[in-house]
């Protein structure tokens, strides 16, 4: 199942969100690079 353009635009918010909550961190090692997700300890 291929995830619809409002699928993937909510899933972005919500992370965001939970950014903004410090409920997950994320890093990113390389300009342009994979971002790393984590729950927050």
């Amino acid at each position: 199942h291929m995830a619809s353009r409002v699928e993937i635009v909510v899933t972005f918010l919500a992370l965001l969100e939970l950014i903004r909550l410090k409920q997950v961190r994320t890093s990113q090692s390389d300009p342009f690079g994979e971002i790393e997700i984590a729950a927050a300890a």
